[in-house]
């Protein structure tokens, strides 16, 4: 939220794997052994949600004006943030945030809301 009071554009990007399959209701009859918490699902298969393996905890763009070419042209610039509250970062999640940087976008690590407007306010 702080971040979009000073022009971010982000949303949460949640990375995961879930099921889905077909559903099926019990009328009635027939034995069928489950234990508490148990979900059946007939055919299931795999599901993957969010961008990829590693992709930051939040996404979006802020608006730039670019260079002298361009002059009051604005464009949309990809920021990724990392959101962690304590240190670390996987393989994945480092490889991320470098691809994004080479391609031009913003792409940091916050440990805290300060820390986030800090690096924001900075560029």
């Amino acid at each position: 939220m702080a971040l979009s009071r000073i022009g971010l554009r982000l949303f949460r990007n949640q990375v995961g794997l879930a099921y889905q399959g077909r559903t099926e209701r019990f009328a009635s009859g027939g034995t069928l052994q489950v234990g508490s918490g148990d979900v059946i699902i007939r055919n299931a298969r795999t599901m993957r949600c969010g961008l990829c393996t590693g992709s930051s905890d939040l996404i979006g763009w802020r608006t730039v004006e670019i260079g002298p070419g361009d002059v009051g042209r604005r464009i949309a610039q990809f920021v990724a943030v990392e959101v962690k509250v304590t240190t670390g970062e996987s393989p994945d999640q480092v490889m991320f945030r470098q691809t994004v940087l080479k391609a031009g976008g913003v792409a940091i690590v916050a440990r805290s809301e300060e820390q986030a407007l800090g690096e924001f306010r900075d560029r």
